[in-house]
């Protein structure tokens, strides 16, 4: 049976503005009543999109000729639209205050780097872990270097999980904790000199235009990236385009063909 992860610990690619500028006026002729707001991880949206857009592209073939409606160019694009909503939401989220809850956060995370790091820097010492890694997560002070250390030590773990069984009092459980909360607190704390504070109007709009290309990323992944993988893989959908918001995933399924193309109706 395939081990269980959360798709937020894979890698999330970081926002583009030269896409964000491509897209925006797309996004910007979207009627206001239809606009969704954003209420999502965004770098879980993008890396599930990005595993169903690769699902139905293995059908390519057969979506040009049953699926008239669903755009092939649509699907190819949707990874870039995705690069556009990731720095669309990073330009709001610079500007507005972190979450009542982050202090809380990031006394957790102190407590967690302190019980990875001990038993890190022993593993170390005992050859299993490498001196020079550690060493360097030594380095550093503040709310930020703490959140990094944090999923750096998760990621050490991790990586040498078959190496430290029954070698560390730290559990499985723990080392998820602290990446999770590690990445939480990186995607909200910001240096103090970079929170500068803009007019109520420019923040609107800076919103706005994040909603917009959200809305435009979600609706194309439904009208295209959905609806195909339905056609394609009928009941065992979710199992190659999972759902934006899924976090547990296990083993990606082996790619096949796809079943033989009916005639479009």
């Amino acid at each position: 049976m395939a081990t269980k992860k959360t798709a937020s610990t894979e890698h999330a690619p970081a926002g583009s503005q030269a896409e964000y500028e491509r897209f925006l006026p797309h996004a910007q002729k979207i009627a206001a009543t239809t606009v969704r707001r954003l209420r999502a991880d965004v770098s879980l949206a993008i890396i599930n999109a990005n595993h169903g857009v690769e699902a139905v592209l293995t059908g390519s073939a057969i979506i040009e000729t049953a699926l008239p409606k669903v755009s092939l160019h649509a699907i190819k694009d949707l990874p870039n639209l995705g690069l556009a909503v990731a720095y669309a939401a990073g330009q709001v989220d610079r500007h507005v205050p972190p979450p009542t809850d982050t202090k809380a956060q990031l006394a957790r995370a102190t407590e967690l780097r302190a019980l990875l790091l001990d038993s890190a820097d022993s593993l170390a010492t005992a050859g299993v872990f490498s001196k020079e890694a550690v060493k360097k997560i030594h380095v550093g002070h503040g709310g930020i270097d703490t959140a990094g250390d944090c999923v750096a030590l998760a990621a050490l773990f991790q990586k040498n999980a078959h190496a430290v069984r029954g070698k560390t009092p730290v559990t499985a459980a723990q080392i998820r904790e602290a990446a999770e909360v590690g990445s939480r607190l990186l995607a909200v704390l910001r240096p103090a000199n970079a929170r500068k504070k803009i007019k109520g109007k420019e923040l609107a709009a800076l919103t706005d235009a994040r909603d917009r290309l959200w809305t435009l990323f979600e609706t194309t992944w439904e009208d295209h990236v959905w609806r195909a993988g339905a056609w394609l893989f009928k009941r065992q959908v979710d199992e190659h385009v999972r759902p934006l918001q899924s976090r547990v995933v296990g083993k990606r399924p082996a790619k096949k063909a796809p079943p033989t193309a009916a005639p479009p109706t």
